[in-house]
């Protein structure tokens, strides 16, 4: 890649470059704080700084595949962050692209590759783009609510072959607006740029090298080595309530169970063998089949997740669903775009035996019991997206709710006869992929207020809408 006239190239190891430029006063009636009690918060916060030595490529291992396949010209969203990053003088939280020609984009896709410039196609972080292609990217928060990295697997021509990549570079954004690039393959003349062509600045990183990119008002340097912990500081305790994203207060009419992954007090990428509620545990003997807990998922990294991955399910007891009228409330994120991808099942195979909610396909979502399917259509799947659903089975017939908005109704008033067998996480019918982070179980009839009612309360945890 050629640099803008005028401007000169910074070659390192020399490491140069050139710049162009709240406690709660009481509860509503109806409700009661269902949470556990406040643990007292530490002060761990890591303390980052630069550092001369280079860092090397992490790999993929616990990284969520966004894109896989060999595409020539595209571009892929890399979700929801986690964070406000800073870059330049706006911020991205979401609206962050990696294209297919080697490089990332901030409040807009691109396909381009050719006259790739400080002014074209626009701001991002270049990275020896061009006529390429890639065949896999990952993207992970590896520190929930501080750090994003994004990793690229591609090929320097306009096509290529998954496992044999010859272009390779990891991303990490920070929240302090920082940058860490380390490349394995396919390293060269690179640049940062506001997309104006007049405030950008230039950079070289060779194969198997590191640079930071330091923000500076609106400005950047650049200089070889890494952006890693010093040292945490001395853990310090005390007193607090409960912050506002990880307090869950539900309305308490007909209010039978909820499983919620706040309640769970696990290590990072732990099984979960049980999940209890008040009234139950729903559990899962064998390892092969137990899902992950996962930290710093929902709302903005402050609550954690159950993650299921295939043949991963929980066994719970169900059957006070039959005969009545029931309401489900359900917080997830899937991360497959799997047909039969249902997040709750039952174990019978006859009408009216078997509730089941979830992703009939990739782009439809289905209530049903074995018979009675309601199905709506919605966007396939992309990238990390929660969302709160309800499923109501009222007195007014079936209907789907998505972030406080009915979606998709019918007039069948037709109760479940039994529901034995009751599976968190799908088995049988279908196995979910993605995140859950909340259940709850009502049973009675729900009026449309009652029902935003749920909404409410579940929103001011999760932060979904």
């Amino acid at each position: 890649m050629s640099f803008p006239s005028g401007v000169n190239r910074g070659v390192f190891p020399l490491a140069r470059a050139l710049s162009m430029s709240g406690v709660r006063g009481g509860l509503r009636p109806g409700l009661k704080n269902l949470s556990p009690p406040a643990k007292a918060a530490q002060d761990t916060k890591p303390r980052r700084v630069f550092s001369s030595t280079l860092a090397t490529l992490k790999g993929s291992q616990g990284m969520q595949l966004i894109q896989s396949g060999s595409v020539d010209d595209g571009n892929i969203n890399v979700g929801d962050i986690g964070f406000d990053f800073p870059f330049y003088n706006a911020t991205y939280k979401t609206n962050i692209f990696v294209g297919s020609n080697s490089y990332i984009t901030f409040g807009y896709g691109s396909n381009a590759y050719s006259n790739i410039g400080t002014s074209s196609p626009g701001r991002g972080i270049f990275l020896n783009s061009g006529d390429h292609s890639y065949q896999q990217v990952f993207v992970s928060q590896d520190t929930p609510g501080e750090s994003f990295r994004i990793r690229f697997e591609g090929s320097l021509s306009t096509s290529g072959t998954i496992g044999s990549p010859t272009l390779v570079w990891e991303v990490t954004l920070y929240s302090d607006g920082n940058v860490q690039i380390v490349t394995g393959s396919g390293g060269n003349d690179s640049f940062i740029t506001d997309g104006t062509g007049n405030n950008f600045l230039n950079f070289t990183l060779f194969n198997d090298s590191s640079g930071v990119l330091t923000k500076s008002g609106n400005t950047y340097t650049f200089a070889q080595g890494s952006y890693g912990v010093q040292a945490s500081p001395t853990p310090t305790t005390t007193p607090t309530t409960p912050s506002a994203p990880s307090e869950l207060v539900l309305p308490t009419q007909g209010l039978r169970e909820y499983f919620y992954s706040g309640n769970l007090s696990l290590q990072d990428n732990a099984l979960v063998s049980q999940w209890a509620s008040a009234n139950q545990t729903a559990t899962q003997g064998n390892s092969t089949n137990q899902p992950t807990y996962k930290q710093g998922i929902f709302a903005n990294g402050s609550i954690p997740s159950v993650l299921f991955s295939g043949n991963k399910y929980l066994n719970a007891n169900l059957s006070y669903l039959a005969g009545v009228k029931y309401t489900i409330a359900v917080v997830e994120a899937r991360t497959s775009s799997n047909s039969v991808n249902y997040f709750l099942t039952g174990s019978d195979n006859s009408p009216n035996t078997n509730l089941h909610l979830g992703y009939v396909s990739n782009s439809s979502i289905r209530f049903a019991q074995y018979s009675n399917d309601l199905d709506f259509s919605v966007a396939a799947y992309s990238s990390f997206t929660p969302y709160i659903w309800v499923f109501s089975n009222n007195s007014r017939g079936h209907a789907i709710w998505r972030n406080n908005q009915i979606l998709s109704s019918n007039s069948n008033t037709t109760d479940l006869i039994s529901n034995s067998g009751g599976i968190i996480g799908g088995n049988g019918l279908g196995n979910y992929y993605g995140h859950l982070g909340l259940i709850a179980f009502y049973t009675g009839d729900k009026s449309d207020n009652e029902i935003r009612d749920i909404f409410s309360a579940v929103n001011s945890t999760f932060k979904v809408y």
